[in-house]
């Protein structure tokens, strides 16, 4: 617990000291944030697993390879189908309708033909496929968000289309099994403003745990690398001339915020 604790001061630090943050937040409230955040970052760092997959092992795309990305993390989390696991995919999802809420409704035209969907339309898409899944599990969490039963009925059908799609690309173009390259883990220096993100990350063991994952997995053709890094802006990408998935601190940082702001504006839930 002491180690715990220590990211808990590096949070209340980051946050707590602004006069819009300036209510304390509970212990358990606290580790709430990190998990959050430590949740939110996982699933982006799965997005972007999804586009290694694409790179490495050329796997044919039909539509924007963004939301193929984010199809396969959900696709690969829901095979897992771990608490920790569901617990991801529920956090992911809200940290993109936290996203949404930041943004005004006025849209520009950019918003409507960028790469990346709406974060309210992935926020959904993610609890789509989640209730086809599981719609026992899922249902009342679809329900909560607005999904209704018919669209529910639906996201059946999806799910069923698009995991067997995902198991028919696995199948045909990806090398399954273990002995293929390796995947390192490296954590650059992060800059003062955001330790308490890079400690988040370090100590969750989310690039560990994933690299690990993937290798006992899946052969790939070429050596990769997740490197966590300040990069200016909240982001997270993934580069083909290096082979390196990059996770800024900042993205985690970002995370952060938004759910330490909700909790402040909802303490009771």
């Amino acid at each position: 617990m002491k180690k715990l604790f220590s990211i808990l001061s590096f949070v209340l630090f980051g946050f707590l000291t602004t006069p819009a943050n300036s209510q304390e937040l509970t212990d358990a409230q606290t580790e709430e944030a990190i998990t959050f955040a430590q949740n939110a970052t996982a699933y982006v760092l799965y997005h972007e697993i999804g586009h290694l997959f694409v790179s490495q092992f050329e796997l044919p795309i039909l539509g924007k390879e963004e939301d193929a990305a984010d199809n396969i993390a959900t696709l690969m989390l829901l095979e897992m189908g771990t608490e920790a696991t569901d617990n991801t995919l529920l956090d992911a999802a809200h940290s993109w309708f936290l996203s949404n809420n930041q943004t005004t409704e006025d849209y520009t035209d950019a918003e409507f033909y960028d790469s990346h969907s709406l974060d309210i339309q992935r926020a959904f898409q993610i609890i789509c496929l989640m209730v086809g899944a599981d719609p026992d599990l899922f249902a009342e969490v679809a329900t909560q968000v607005g999904i209704d039963e018919d669209r529910q009925v639906a996201c059946s059908f999806d799910y069923q289309q698009l995991g067997g799609n995902w198991v028919k690309l696995r199948d045909a173009f990806v090398n399954q099994g273990e002995g293929g390259a390796p995947i390192t883990v490296e954590y650059e220096e992060p800059n003062p403003d955001f330790e308490y993100a890079a400690n988040i990350l370090m100590n969750s063991k989310i690039m560990e745990i994933a690299a690990s994952e993937i290798a006992t997995n899946y052969v790939l053709p070429r050596a990769a690398k997740f490197v966590g890094r300040n990069c200016d802006q909240p982001n997270a990408f993934y580069d083909p001339e290096l082979e390196e998935v990059v996770m800024c601190y900042e993205l985690t940082a970002m995370f952060a915020d938004f759910i330490v702001q909700d909790i402040l504006d909802y303490p009771e839930g």
